[in-house]
């Protein structure tokens, strides 16, 4: 039982980590994006 809980709470992790990635990704894509924008302006 301890040992199901224990790969269960590392497969969350690995989820959580993923989300956090693709959050990330999406975070520096947008701020890539604006950036671009205030090049193109400039």
């Amino acid at each position: 039982m301890i040992k199901f809980i224990g790969s269960f709470f590392i497969l969350e992790t690995e989820i959580q980590r993923k989300i956090l990635e693709y959050m990330l990704l999406l975070i520096v894509e947008r701020y890539n994006e604006n950036d671009y924008k205030t090049k193109v302006e400039v």
